[in-house]
């Protein structure tokens, strides 16, 4: 839960827009843009920075962090880092909020009238968040927490809401791993990976026939048993062809060639 007071939470729209107007302004601002931004990508981030303050009025925190973000991605001005801060700590997402205020004092210069405010939030989340720290993970692993991609192992610890979260480890011709795990407030949740290697297919190649080996047409007790078949059938024949013109007529079998 958020510890700002009421009051002083409903006056953040107000200060918000103050912020970013001075930001944004079609003059160039003292710090944090880009010399070479073009000028259509600063128009379309206070298009942004229009839709998130008008979310972040209506409470659609989260809504109005992603305006932001994209806002600081095309235009580079640091106050806007500031405001994604606000937003996640309006939403009472207290991971993002941190990460948000840490790279907002990375990027403002030391004038900066929100320095104080952030600086404050940045303590007071600091023992809010949990972390995840995983145990085991191969090198180069691919981390997801949430579906979320966060990098690949070996990672630091991981900050994190507390709470229950997904974990997933993957890594090409191992079996991955997924975990749930439960976060304590201001606590640590350890991971111990053990990634299995994956079951390979390997083709055997049938061995060719030995040198010796004949086709079946060259056995010799093929034609063995050929030659007896029509010995047999020649006796017979002439069985039936000498038998008494007396004797009741019989089927005349035909020689075999």
């Amino acid at each position: 839960m958020s510890t700002a007071p009421r009051a002083a939470r409903a006056c953040w729209p107000a200060l918000l827009a103050t912020t970013l107007a001075a930001a944004l302004a079609l003059a160039p601002p003292a710090w944090g843009a880009p010399a070479d931004a073009p000028g259509n990508d600063v128009d379309i981030a206070k298009a942004h920075f229009g839709t998130g303050q008008a979310y972040y009025e209506h409470g659609r925190f989260a809504d109005a962090a992603h305006e932001f973000e994209e806002a600081f991605r095309l235009s580079g001005r640091p106050a806007l880092l500031y405001n994604m801060g606000k937003s996640y700590d309006g939403g009472n997402d207290f991971a993002r909020a941190l990460g948000a205020y840490r790279k907002f004092l990375a990027a403002a210069p030391p004038s900066n009238a929100d320095r104080d405010f952030a600086t404050q939030r940045i303590q007071r989340l600091g023992a809010l968040v949990g972390t995840i720290r995983l145990e085991g993970a191969r090198e180069g692993s691919s981390v997801l927490v949430d579906g979320a991609a966060l990098g690949t192992a070996p990672l630091p610890a991981l900050e994190v809401n507390p709470g229950r979260h997904a974990v997933e480890v993957t890594l090409d011709q191992f079996a991955t791993v997924r975990r749930a795990v439960d976060v304590p407030v201001g606590g640590t949740a350890v991971v111990a990976v053990q990634q299995v290697e994956a079951v390979k297919v390997v083709t055997v190649a049938a061995p060719a026939p030995a040198p010796h080996d004949k086709p079946i047409w060259q056995r010799w007790w093929l034609w063995t048993a050929i030659g007896g078949a029509v010995v047999v059938a020649g006796v017979v024949t002439a069985v039936v062809l000498t038998r008494s013109d007396d004797a009741p007529p019989s089927i005349r079998l035909p020689m075999v060639q």
